[in-house]
């Protein structure tokens, strides 16, 4: 039997992933900066395409968008380390296909290149957020009661 997938557990998702964004993944962002590790500011104000949106409140929403796929790609396991695993490595690999191939698009190149700020800043980021998304989004679930819901299919 595989576990479902309630509109509650995706809206955690949802949420998780924001607040992760917010909480984790652009104060790690922000104090490389500070430390000259990365180019990149945290919590940036400059309007991003297609909509203008500011850059930190564009990737606070893909965080959230990426915390649905999270929760929803977590339904195929129970709880435990191999979960955690499989949700981490799959939500980092989808994040980085967009941080290197998907988002370059925007600036008319094919790829990022090869350059520490495009390949290694990228992939430290992606590995923290999903790790702590997928410890947060666990401990979202148990304190909601959905994690344990079952699919008759």
């Amino acid at each position: 039997m595989q576990r479902s997938t309630p509109p509650t557990e995706i809206l955690l998702g949802f949420f998780v992933g924001m607040i992760t964004t917010l909480c984790v993944e652009l104060p790690l962002i922000w104090f490389m900066h500070i430390v000259h590790l990365t180019s990149r500011t945290g919590f940036s104000t400059t309007p991003v395409p297609p909509m203008g949106v500011e850059a930190m409140w564009s990737r606070v929403f893909w965080g959230g968008a990426f915390g649905i796929a999270l929760a929803g790609w977590g339904v195929f396991y129970h709880l435990g380390l191999r979960w955690l695993v499989s949700s981490t490595v799959v939500i980092v690999a989808a994040r980085l296909v967009v941080d290197w191939v998907i988002a370059p698009m925007f600036s008319g190149r094919v790829w990022v290149g090869w350059s520490y700020e495009g390949i290694v800043m990228p992939f430290i980021i992606n590995v923290v957020w999903g790790l702590a998304t997928a410890l947060l989004l666990a401990a979202a679930t148990l304190a909601a009661g959905t994690w344990g819901t079952k699919s008759p299919i």
